[in-house]
């Protein structure tokens, strides 16, 4: 699997942050290691923002997608 770097403070994060600022520090230290549930995760996020990506993907995670784009959409829209 592709190494990625992932921001310290990112959304699926700042929950533990919260609730423990010096995680960051000791996560640093740590490998990253990352779960076929991760990868697929990624994969989706990515999908997102790549119709190429997104083109190969299968029925459910097309409209999971489809979702996350309609709602960037709302978002964007919200912040005009």
């Amino acid at each position: 699997m592709e190494d990625r770097k992932h921001h310290a403070f990112g959304p699926s994060v700042l929950g533990r942050r919260a609730m423990c600022p010096g995680s960051a520090e000791l996560e640093a230290k740590c490998p990253n290691i990352e779960s076929d549930a991760a990868a697929e995760g990624t994969k989706l996020h990515e999908a997102v923002y790549d119709d190429a990506l997104a083109a190969k993907l299968g029925e459910e995670d097309s409209a999971f997608v489809e979702r996350a784009r309609n709602l960037l959409r709302t978002l964007q829209h919200g912040n005009e």
